[in-house]
């Protein structure tokens, strides 16, 4: 149900004149910018990117929302890759010992995890512009089949 809304609104856009290259791009961008380890920011990435590289920000908005989940999927992901880069000790993510440990001090809580969240910061900005490549990739061929002037 919702690819074929999502279908719609690509088919939508394609006849306001939106190319393929335009679409697969703007997908390509939100992708990377949607999966960023920073919970709230991604909204935000997308918005400057999509004016920075005059991208479709509708299909950019509905990417981003689309790829939440894989957001929170891919924060141990990048936490981990990020402090194995910096040669960091790994830190555990279990909620039960994260509640404990803000609970004992929210102030080393915050020290300790804004470090780790610049440690997952790094490696997304290192492996989302691979993935965002791949996407633009796979995704400009299925875009191009959509436009109706190949049909």
């Amino acid at each position: 149900m919702i690819f074929s809304k999502i279908r719609t609104v690509v088919v939508q856009q394609i006849k306001r004149g939106a190319t393929a290259h335009g679409l697969a791009m703007s997908c390509g961008f939100a992708f990377s910018l949607g999966i960023v380890p920073l919970l709230g920011t991604s909204t935000f990435l997308c918005l400057i990117f999509g004016h920075l590289f005059k991208l479709n920000h509708p299909l950019m908005q509905a990417v981003n929302y689309l790829i939440y989940p894989l957001q929170i999927i891919f924060i141990p992901i990048f936490l981990y890759v990020g402090e194995t880069i910096l040669q960091e000790p790994h830190l555990s993510i279990n909620p039960s010992e994260l509640v404990q440990q803000f609970s004992a001090d929210y102030r080393q809580f915050f020290s300790v995890f804004g470090m780790a969240g610049l440690h997952a910061a790094l490696s997304w900005l290192l492996i989302s512009p691979i993935l965002g490549l791949i996407c633009y990739a796979i995704l400009r061929p299925v875009f191009k089949r959509l436009d109706p002037a190949t049909w």
